[in-house]
């Protein structure tokens, strides 16, 4: 830490986290529509091979892909001014109680999402918006690479 960390305003600090708490929790909102919309795709689409459920701690969603588990874990990640979502995407390994991480991204408060390295990777119009990201979370699970990229 830096002598300047421990300089400021409690006025600016009470304002910094309430901007922080609204924008999570629209990042958050925004976040849990995706999984709910998974869901229902999961069932109607795949037929019941792509499947997501939100564990009760409301942090951990746990899936399947065509029998391969996966878990996405998400926390509030503060950047640029704005709290978004980072969701971490993990496969189990071969060896029990360890899991890989295979991709990660980032919600924000308007439903866009971003990459890990903050690059708008989908805006909050874009069409087909929650299938694309549906499908990015679905190859990295597999372990299949978009062939267009």
């Amino acid at each position: 830490m830096k002598k300047s960390d421990f300089d400021e305003d409690v006025n600016e600090l009470k304002t910094l986290v309430s901007r922080a708490a609204y924008s999570y929790k629209r990042s958050r909102d925004r976040y849990l529509e995706l999984i709910e919309l998974w869901k229902d795709l999961g069932n109607k689409h795949f037929n019941d091979q792509v499947t997501f459920k939100l564990e009760e701690d409301g942090v951990l969603v746990s899936g399947n892909v065509s029998g391969k588990p996966f878990s996405i874990y998400s926390t509030m990640l503060y950047r640029g001014g704005e709290a978004l979502l980072e969701a971490r995407i993990a496969v189990k390994e071969f060896a029990p109680e360890n899991e890989v991480l295979v991709g990660k991204f980032h919600v924000g408060p308007n439903g866009a999402i971003y990459t890990a390295d903050g690059e708008v990777a989908l805006s909050n119009t874009e069409d087909l918006r929650e299938y694309k990201v549906l499908s990015a979370v679905i190859r990295r699970v597999l372990g299949v690479s978009n062939p267009g990229v």
